[in-house]
């Protein structure tokens, strides 16, 4: 993990949620807890979350670059994940799963993130021909975190 990635989980975790200077998240961040899909090591990454009703939507933008990150493998080979997500000022850990969005849903998907953060389609476009992935992380409702 960089050391940077390292910076805004402590940030999260001692903020309540919220991570201030010099990236400005707020609180619209979650952690996503995720495993190596060929070492099977435990990772965390700090992600930018939009809100869904059955859980939240996350885009895999890596900076615009030609690959997906590594955790959009991971998810793949092992969609059962767990976030840490901030609310009222609290940390909640929450198991979920990983359901990635089809080319029927896409584009509306995808709006939906412009609308929160414009900055994505600059990533989109630097990116091309790749297709920055789109997930959903749906809440279990048969088992806790």
């Amino acid at each position: 993990m960089s050391d940077f990635n390292q910076q805004i989980i402590d940030e999260f975790r001692s903020n309540g949620g919220v991570v201030g200077e010099p990236v400005n998240f707020g609180p619209t961040l979650l952690l996503l807890h995720h495993r190596g899909a060929s070492t099977g090591t435990d990772y965390v990454t700090p992600l930018r979350r939009f809100d869904d009703p059955d859980g939240w939507l996350i885009i895999g933008p890596n900076g615009g670059a030609p690959d997906d990150p590594a955790w959009v493998g991971n998810l793949r080979a092992h969609p059962d994940a767990e976030v840490e997500v901030a609310a009222d000022g609290e940390i909640a850990t929450t198991g979920v799963r990983a359901e990635f969005v089809g080319d029927a849903e896409y584009d509306s998907y995808f709006q939906r993130i412009l609308d929160g953060e414009p900055g994505f389609a600059e990533y989109q476009a630097k990116a091309a021909p790749r297709v920055l992935p789109l997930i959903r992380l749906i809440r279990h409702t048969d088992r806790p975190a």
